[in-house]
Parts: C-alpha cells; sequence; structure tokens
C-alpha cells in the first residue's frame, strides 16, 4: 500500500530525543519512505503553531519521571508549561489505557485555569474523547491530545478538509480556531464567548455574498451549525448535510448572475449563545429550466429569517426560513 503520510503514535519516547532531534529524526524517516513522517509530538507542536499556542497545561497519566519527562520537552520547544495535572489510573498505577473518563474529569471541573492556558493530554493510549467534548462545552479554550493532533496534521497533509459536516466535532473546533488565529480574532483563550451583533451581522453579510458567487458546499459548511440544520425555502424543506446538497444543487443549476442587495439586517440576541435575524432584501437572477429554449430574468423583494447561534465561539446558521417574497416590476413568473 503507497501511504501518503504516516504518523508515529508513540510520544514517551520521542520525548527523550528532545524536540529539535525529534524533529530530525522524522526528516530523516520522511527521507527513506519517501513520504511525510512525523511523531505525534511533532504533530502536537504543527497545532500549537497553526492555533497560535504558546502556553500549556500537561494532563499527564505518565509516572512521575516521565510526566517531568514530557515537561522538560515542551519547554525546550519554547512552550510555557503553567501547571501539571496528573491522572493516574489508581493510586500508584500509572497506566493510560486504563484512565477512564471519570478519572480525566474530576480533577478539571473544580478547576481554574488561567485564561490563556491549552490543556494538552498527553498519551496515546488514554481514552479522551467523552471528556474533551464535555470541557469544550461553553467555552473557547483550545483542547489538545497526542491522538486528535496527529488525525489533524494526517487530514492537513492529505488535503481532507476538517470543517466539514463530515468531520468530527474536536477536528472542526481545531480548524475554527486555526481559522481564527490566522486572522487575529482569537485573543481570549478560555474565557466564555458571547455573541454579538456585529458579529451576527459579519456572518449574515458572508453568508449571502456566499450564494451569489455560487460558492460549492464545502465553502458554505464552515458559515452553518452541524447541529440541528434547517433550511425552509421556495424550492422546499431541507434539514442536515444531505439537504444542504440537495438545495445547493437546484438553486445554482437553475439561477445564475444572481445578486441579493440587502435593505435591512434586524438581529434579536435572544441570550449569549443565540439570535434572530430578519432580512430583506432585493433579489435578482436569471433562470433557465432544462430544455427550455432560452433564459429569463427574474426579481424579487425577499424577506427571510435566520437562527444563529455561537458554537466554539464561532457565529452559525442553524435555521434558515423564507418568509415572503414579491416578484418586483418586470419580473419573469416564478
Amino acid at each position: 500500500m503507497r501511504l501518503e503520510a504516516a504518523v508515529v503514535a508513540c510520544s514517551a519516547s520521542h520525548y527523550l530525543l528532545g524536540p529539535e532531534g525529534d524533529r530530525v529524526f522524522c526528516e530523516s524517516l520522511s527521507a527513506k519512505t519517501g513520504y511525510p513522517v512525523v511523531s505525534s509530538t511533532q504533530a502536537i507542536l504543527a497545532a500549537c503553531e497553526a492555533l497560535g499556542v504558546d502556553r500549556l497545561t500537561l494532563v499527564s497519566p505518565y509516572e512521575p519521571w516521565l510526566t517531568e519527562t514530557s515537561r522538560r520537552f515542551w519547554e525546550a520547544a519554547g512552550l510555557r508549561v503553567d501547571e501539571v495535572v496528573a491522572v493516574p489510573a489508581g493510586e500508584d498505577l500509572y497506566d493510560p489505557y486504563r484512565v477512564t473518563t471519570a478519572t480525566l474529569l474530576d480533577p478539571l471541573r473544580a478547576r481554574d485555569f488561567p485564561g490563556g492556558t491549552t490543556l494538552l493530554f498527553t498519551g496515546t493510549g488514554m481514552a479522551t474523547l467523552e471528556a474533551l467534548e464535555e470541557l469544550a462545552r461553553g467555552t473557547d479554550r483550545v483542547l489538545l491530545t497526542s491522538n486528535l493532533a496527529s488525525a489533524w496534521w494526517a487530514l492537513r497533509e492529505v488535503e481532507v478538509g476538517c470543517d466539514g459536516f463530515e468531520a468530527h466535532p474536536l477536528l472542526r473546533r481545531l480548524e475554527r480556531a486555526a481559522a481564527a488565529a490566522r486572522t487575529g480574532a482569537r485573543n481570549s483563550f478560555g474565557q466564555r464567548q458571547v455573541l454579538t451583533e456585529s458579529a451576527v451581522r459579519q456572518l449574515v453579510e458572508v453568508w449571502y455574498e456566499a450564494l451569489d458567487r455560487h460558492e460549492p458546499v464545502e465553502e458554505l459548511q464552515p458559515l452553518l451549525s452541524c447541529e440541528g440544520l434547517s433550511l425552509h425555502q421556495r424550492e422546499g424543506d431541507f434539514a442536515g448535510p444531505d439537504g444542504l446538497r440537495a438545495w445547493h444543487e437546484l438553486v445554482t443549476h437553475r439561477f445564475f448572475d444572481e445578486r441579493r442587495e440587502l435593505s435591512a439586517v434586524d438581529v434579536r440576541l435572544r441570550d449569549d449563545s443565540s439570535a434572530e435575524v430578519r432580512v430583506r432584501f432585493n433579489w435578482r437572477a436569471t433562470e433557465w429550466n432544462p430544455p427550455a429554449a432560452g433564459s429569463r430574468r427574474l426579481g424579487s423583494d425577499v424577506s427571510e429569517s435566520l437562527g444563529v447561534v455561537l458554537e466554539d465561539g464561532v457565529p452559525l446558521i442553524r435555521t434558515l426560513r423564507l418568509e415572503s417574497h414579491s416578484p418586483t416590476p418586470g419580473s419573469a413568473p416564478l
């Protein structure tokens, strides 16, 4: 089997090499195999760089000597270690494979972590998914594990998107954090995020501009919530990822030269994480319905309502409903 990339999912042995030795070793493996090879430790460092992370809190199932070796590795890589939280499987039992979700969460729930610290769960053998899903709720704090960083690096290396509906929620969360870090929008790690009117307005404008450009579904997905997505449009009711694709194919194969001129965007914040939006715009487009011999010019004054929610610190559209449309003078009938 011809591989495109590989990750060595064993962090402990790579700590002994130090960050620079680890990098050189992975480069040597890559040269010998003919495809990129990284260790889980290098994948974590790559994720930290992409996310703008410079501070860590280690959550470690290792024996004290190995935990200390891990701490020295990350500090030698230029990362500040704020503190270490030990999560052994039991008293004097240092077995990552026997650490439970409760063992992970109990010492973390009551802690008040600094706002800028990233939680790094070391040990590829430790089951972390359920714990991370709980810890991710209501905060934009970066959460990393050896396996999560490895999967993220591998998917990016082979150019598989991590922000689509098919991606695991924790991968989508990392991808959104990386996008925010690139734009400088993320500056309050670990603080509870609040939905703002300006953020909602910006999302609405980006959404309608993307529709006018007939962006592919993959470019629309990062603007939409993966949970409870519903579209109630003139063409029918559509739900979830499959519904989005079906609606997108219908409208992009029927209409072209689309232009939406927004005349009103009324935002009502329901609470810190959700909003209702009423949008009015003038829509113009050219329509072709196969096998018609020609096309027709259309125009309408449209009113739509959108439900916006905050997920992982990012405002996303969850519902979109056509409220009314009135043909403008000279428009062909729809």
